[in-house]
């Protein structure tokens, strides 16, 4: 965006930044999923007992095949 100073309008610079501010609010949002899914897998794993398979590698395994 500092290129902009070179005669280049607000209005270019805005629309940059707004893209970007887009960028980040996905971003986010996808990383705030991922948190709520990794917590719930890590939820699981404390409350698996015995000989059971693991829910965080079962769960990995799925996305493989």
């Amino acid at each position: 965006m500092l290129s902009l100073h070179d005669g280049q309008t607000c209005r270019a610079a805005r629309a940059i930044a707004e893209h970007r501010l887009a960028d980040v609010r996905q971003r986010m949002l996808d990383l705030s999923r991922l948190e709520a899914a990794l917590a719930t897998l890590v939820q699981r794993c404390s409350t698996s007992k015995g000989k059971m398979s693991c829910p965080l590698i079962d769960t990995l395994m799925d996305g493989v095949s």
